[in-house]
């Protein structure tokens, strides 16, 4: 139960991480454009990228929940898994919004494959430091035997 729990607040987290950051992106693109462009952005933008954020948290949480699947193939799992979430961000965001046309996709989904790039190497290399870290504290501990008083005995 506790791996059910611990894995549902990843996904949340996650979910609130990618709606944040598409949100921001949204806005500063905006920003940028200029101030008369905001009125493009309705509930119904911001509910299609909750979609995707959201399908795109459940989709790391639980491939993240399998820990002895190599980092590797769970980058290319996940990269996988939330590039389809994108589509169907994208489709549904293109029958939301009428100026948004099929080439922009190819715009899109390029920026995103470098920033989720960019975001895995990051995390890998966080990763392994952690990893060396730990390994690097059970090395400095002095060994005792298990069995050390048994052999004095003898």
């Amino acid at each position: 139960m506790k791996k059910v729990i611990d894995t549902l607040k990843n996904a949340f987290f996650y979910t609130t991480a990618i709606f944040t950051a598409v949100t921001a992106v949204f806005m500063l693109v905006f920003m940028m454009q200029g101030m008369e462009n905001m009125h493009w952005i309705d509930i119904g933008v911001l509910n299609c990228s909750l979609v995707f954020a959201a399908i795109s948290g459940v989709c790391i949480a639980v491939v993240g929940a399998f820990k002895k699947i190599p980092a590797i193939f769970r980058y290319i799992i996940n990269f996988v898994l939330s590039y389809a979430a994108l589509f169907l961000w994208f489709k549904m965001l293109s029958a939301t919004a009428s100026n948004v046309l099929p080439s922009h996709f190819f715009m899109i989904s390029t920026v995103y494959a470098v920033i989720f790039a960019l975001v895995a190497l990051v995390a890998a290399l966080f990763g392994r430091l952690s990893a060396e870290n730990k390994n690097g504290e059970t090395e400095n501990k002095e060994y005792e035997g298990v069995f050390s008083d048994v052999k004095k005995e003898n």
